[in-house]
């Protein structure tokens, strides 16, 4: 299988909403890990938990089809709040 790409875009914005702390703690690790290159990228795998785990929202679809989404809470990744999400994960 071949990885697709996961874009995270992270401002210096304040974020007001709140979550519970171990979920919050797990998926921020977990997307560390990817962006840190530890293993294998698995995009899929994490924007779908994400949802599962109520964290994200699909919010709409970029001109080449890959689905944009926006969270529903306060996410930091690298200590910068996350804005967007947007990811495919290639088929073998």
């Amino acid at each position: 299988m071949r990885a697709g790409l996961v874009v995270l875009t992270m401002l210096s914005m304040p974020h007001t909403a709140v979550s519970a702390p171990s979920v919050l703690t797990t998926t921020t690790e977990a997307l560390e890990g990817q962006l840190a290159c530890r293993a294998a990228p698995k995009p899929a795998l994490a924007i779908r938990t994400m949802i599962h785990n109520g964290l994200l929202s699909r919010t709409q679809v970029d001109p080449a089809g890959v689905p944009i989404f926006r969270p529903t809470r306060a996410i930091t990744v690298f200590g910068k709040p996350l804005l967007f999400v947007s990811g495919w994960e290639m088929e073998s």
